[in-house]
């Protein structure tokens, strides 16, 4: 066996499975959020995940839900009045040149 091809082989493996085991900890992650902040069923971590990954994606989440960075933006306007303002405007639409347009051939 030649060793350039080993050594391929070897990487394209290591590769392979650090991609599985991130997207495995990216989904325990995200059920483990959802569930947290909804008030679900506790998720149970794939067995695919070591000790020390399971603990860092659990204080990922908790460091997501005590952050409240999804926190919702309120802004003092009022929908109704702003739909009313702009609902009138004038589209640019020009009616004469769509039909002109579509009697002329294709070229």
């Amino acid at each position: 066996m030649d060793v350039a091809s080993t050594a391929d082989d070897e990487i394209s493996l290591f590769c392979t499975w650090a991609l599985t085991v991130t997207h495995v900890a990216c989904n325990y992650t995200e059920e483990k959020f959802n569930a947290e902040k909804t008030g679900g069923d506790p998720v149970i971590p794939s067995l695919n995940l070591d000790t020390d990954l399971v603990m860092a994606c659990d204080r990922l989440v908790d460091w997501l839900i005590k952050s409240n960075c999804f926190i919702t933006v309120q802004m003092p306007i009022d929908i109704a009045r702003y739909s009313k303002l702009i609902s009138p405007k004038d589209t640019g639409h020009n009616e004469e040149r769509e039909a002109r347009l579509l009697e002329e051939p294709l070229q």
